[in-house]
């Protein structure tokens, strides 16, 4: 097979990871409650991302998404509305200047609150390997719980 080069005004098409990105950040835009959170989106490979995650929110409201992932556009949604989720429970409070940053326990009890609350609310897909139930309790309550045991 033979690579022929574009021709002057074909249309370049984005790789399959960004494709699929967009058309999951488009299902979360479609939905009114999570498009009406002042959030922004970077997916320009900055340090904010760990290498295997996903995407991580900070407390200036940019989500900020892993610029190669690959996954379904359903995937992707489900995970910008985790993200987002965060921001409008208030797990990732604005602040001037530096703060007391949560720990593992905090960290792992807010998501356990917004995947239990994304069963009822249901935005694109959870990524394969995500639990399918949860404790009960509230962050506080999760977080204190797991110190302890």
């Amino acid at each position: 097979m033979t690579r022929g080069r574009r021709k002057k005004g074909d249309e370049q098409r984005p790789d399959p990871a960004t494709e699929a990105y967009l058309k999951g950040l488009a299902l979360v835009r479609a939905n009114p409650a999570l498009d009406s959170l002042d959030a922004s989106f970077c997916r320009a490979g900055c340090r904010a991302v760990p290498a295997h995650g996903w995407a991580l929110v900070d407390s200036d409201g940019c989500v900020h998404v892993h610029p190669t992932r690959r996954a379904e556009p359903a995937e992707w949604a489900w995970m910008l509305a985790h993200c987002l989720l965060h921001l409008g429970f208030g797990h990732v409070p604005a602040a001037r200047g530096a703060r007391v940053q949560p720990d593992a326990h905090d960290l792992a009890a807010r998501c356990v609150v917004v995947q239990r609350f994304q069963q009822t609310f249901p935005v694109g897909r959870a990524p394969e390997g995500t639990p399918g139930t949860f404790p009960g309790g509230d962050e506080e309550q999760l977080a204190a719980r797991w110190r302890r045991d």
